[in-house]
């Protein structure tokens, strides 16, 4: 995973979008560009809960289907990397501390 300084298509703001991506044929391909299916993502972060690390995702509390940029609301998801991408993970402990954050 890397972080990349670039302005998103649907803005004109530069900033840090996530990106896992492969060379193929001297060329990079974006795998995943840091964002949820259905929820803006605002901040994510690593974190160490037993024996697990997850990520701690932020997202906004509005959908890309339905935007609300000015919404207060935040959804808080615990993932951890699969080997290819991020799948969603229920663990109690590791939202709360995610809640935290």
């Amino acid at each position: 995973m890397r972080l990349q300084a670039s302005a998103a298509s649907y803005h004109c703001l530069s900033r840090n979008q996530r990106k896992v991506f492969r060379v193929e044929h001297g060329r990079s391909l974006d795998l995943w560009r840091g964002t949820a299916l259905s929820r803006p993502l605002l901040a994510a972060r690593l974190i160490t809960v037993g024996d697990h690390e997850y990520l701690c995702a932020i997202h906004r509390g509005d959908s890309f289907l339905k935007r609300d940029p000015r919404t207060t609301k935040r959804h808080y998801t615990i993932y951890k990397w699969s080997g290819f991408g991020f799948h969603g993970v229920i663990d109690d402990v590791a939202l709360q501390r995610c809640r935290e954050l």
